[in-house]
């Protein structure tokens, strides 16, 4: 059996190197605040960053008396902003995945660009947060952009 994590020295948080992975590989994790949950499918495909997204909460019961009736939701592909760098799509080539004190941070690059995804529910809100940190590496100046698709949109609901 291949190991593809690695127990960072604190002891508490995992790292996958994924330059090392061979093929195309996807995981998942779930997380829970105080009122929100995720479900996170996490990995490589074609090279590339591929990430799902799955909201549960478990405070708002669809079907009273059921713990598996909590309003859940599947954040759709088209309603997370795309970003483009000077007009193109980013592209990104994932490097390494860390499992650090209750969030997913994947490392992935674009060109001279490093960018940082990290998911995480709220300890105590009904949210779960994802910010995307960009840094730029290389002497040209680059432009970047964030589209607002998906803003508007009312997610599939699942019960």
């Amino acid at each position: 059996m291949k190991h593809r994590w690695n127990v960072i020295p604190d002891g508490r948080s995992l790292s996958w190197d994924c330059r090392l992975a061979p093929a195309d590989h996807t995981d998942s994790i779930e997380m829970s605040g105080l009122f929100a949950s995720a479900i996170i499918t996490y990995g490589i495909r074609g090279g590339e960053l591929t990430l799902r997204r799955r909201l549960v909460f478990p405070m708002l019961r669809i079907f009273p008396n059921n713990t598996h009736g909590s309003l859940q939701c599947e954040v759709p592909y088209d309603s997370v902003p795309a970003i483009t760098v000077n007009g193109i799509p980013l592209r990104e080539r994932v490097e390494k995945v860390e499992l650090i004190d209750g969030t997913v941070q994947a490392t992935c690059r674009h060109g001279d660009l490093t960018v940082i995804h990290r998911i995480y529910p709220s300890p105590d809100k009904a949210a779960v947060c994802e910010t995307v940190t960009l840094s730029h590496n290389g002497g040209e100046t680059v432009s970047l952009a964030a589209s607002d698709r998906g803003t508007a949109r009312i997610y599939r609901v699942r019960g």
